[in-house]
């Protein structure tokens, strides 16, 4: 029928009637966001439309978005840690500049960790940006290196291959009077398994010239430098930690660590030493083991197991098991089959974990609904909260509460009031102050 009457539209012509297609209103605020190329295209006599939210061009589709968002930043840090810590510089361009306040921590001077997204070279959001990520690190990096020590850390898409990211000196100025020697420091060989260069690498290499920041990856720590991205269509070298040679001894275990199910990238984990801080932690629970162990004898097991989720059953449970064997089989064995394997075992556990949450989320919400209606003693047990600041009220305060508002009439209260209260036991429900 559908067809049929969009066939039939050609009929109403000359006529004061017309038909137009009722599309969702997702689709209709794409359309809104691309209207502006569409009509770039056709004041260049192009000829061009829209199909659904795609736009077409001579037939051929032009621009193509995918649902995936591009990237982004989020920054989490320990409730412990807050005092010491604050956003020094936040850029629209995806760069986030922290700052490690001195005295918070002991150290000689502030400490500034800019972590930076640069999007792909090819991706649509990176042609919408008019901007060059590099020259704005780069000018963050020469401003902030003043204040204090400076490292920078993200995703950068960035592929170098095995080029030396530090300039050699040649040691001219030993034999010019004019000129003051500077003493350049011992830098380690960086290593690294991609071996491909790209043009944000050079970009990146740059940038490590004119700042004299050296690259992490291949240098501390692990040495071999590991691969940090991985897809179906292979693997690379994308995610990097720069620092000065001067700040070597602030880094401690860096590492690339293997793949997860979380994303296609590997997380990179560093720690900064600070040798004279000293937090005021709290450990209760190993007190108590350590007070089990004075009682129980020499040995103590101690053997805590985290309870799977309600949606978690065991067809993800065997999924979850095959994306470990496929993940593992592929770090010892690396191959292009291995890693394809790999990389659909990933994405169809992650697929079938947003399944079970997606109908377990559904499931809780229609029989929190019908309790709600049938039960409230039971929907309020549900729903709950349990804070710090707590007050207990009975049926009696409720009622008078009801009935100050709403006047000393049965009448004013409400039914669904009214079967709330004569249903509910009070005292059992938590409010907060």
């Amino acid at each position: 029928m559908r067809d049929l009457v969009k066939k039939s539209s050609k009929n109403l012509k000359d006529s004061p009637f017309g038909i137009s297609e009722q599309l969702p209103i997702e689709i209709q605020k794409r359309r809104k966001e691309k209207l502006p190329l569409l009509k770039e295209l056709r004041s260049r006599d192009i000829k061009a439309y829209f199909v659904k939210d795609k736009i077409f061009v001579g037939g051929q589709e032009s621009v193509k978005i995918g649902t995936r968002h591009e990237g982004g930043l989020a920054i989490f840090c320990k409730t412990k840690l807050t005092d010491g810590i604050s956003i020094d510089r936040e850029l629209d361009c995806g760069v986030v500049v922290i700052k490690l306040k001195h005295e918070f921590f002991n150290t000689a001077n502030d400490i500034y960790i800019c972590f930076s997204y640069i999007p792909h070279e090819k991706s649509n959001f990176y042609n919408k940006c008019d901007v060059d990520f590099y020259d704005i690190i780069e000018s963050v990096c020469l401003e902030f290196k003043e204040k204090g020590s400076f490292l920078v850390c993200g995703d950068l898409n960035s592929r170098i291959g095995e080029i030396d990211d530090v300039l050699s000196n040649d040691n001219l100025d030993l034999y010019l009077d004019s000129v003051d020697h500077v003493e350049t420091p011992i830098v380690p060989k960086r290593h690294s398994v991609d071996k491909t260069v790209n043009v944000f690498g050079r970009k990146l290499l740059q940038l490590c010239y004119n700042t004299e920041l050296t690259i992490a990856n291949g240098r501390l720590g692990n040495r071999v430098g590991r691969f940090t991205f991985c897809t179906m269509n292979g693997r690379s070298v994308n995610d990097y930690l720069l620092n000065s040679p001067s700040d070597y001894k602030l880094i401690k275990n860096f590492d690339v660590l293997n793949f997860n199910e979380f994303s296609d990238h590997t997380p990179l984990l560093f720690e900064l030493e600070f040798r004279n801080f000293r937090p005021d932690l709290s450990f209760p629970k190993i007190r108590n083991y350590i007070n089990a162990h004075k009682v129980f004898g020499r040995t103590l097991l101690i053997c805590k197991v985290r309870p799977n989720n309600e949606w978690f059953d065991n067809n993800r449970a065997i999924a979850r098991n095959d994306f470990h064997v496929t993940r593992n089989f592929f770090l010892h064995h690396p191959s292009d089959v291995n890693r394809k394997a790999y990389v659909i075992s990933r994405n169809n556990y992650n697929k079938m974990k947003r399944k079970a949450q997606f109908k377990y989320k559904r499931r809780k919400g229609i029989e929190l609904c019908d309790l709600a209606s049938t039960a409230p003693r039971k929907f309020w047990s549900s729903i709950k909260r349990k804070g710090n600041y707590k007050c207990k009220i009975d049926n009696e305060t409720m009622m008078k509460h009801f009935e100050s508002i709403l006047g000393d009439s049965s009448q004013d209260l409400c039914e669904e009031v009214r079967n709330l209260i004569d249903n509910t036991v009070f005292d059992d429900i938590m409010l907060h102050n």
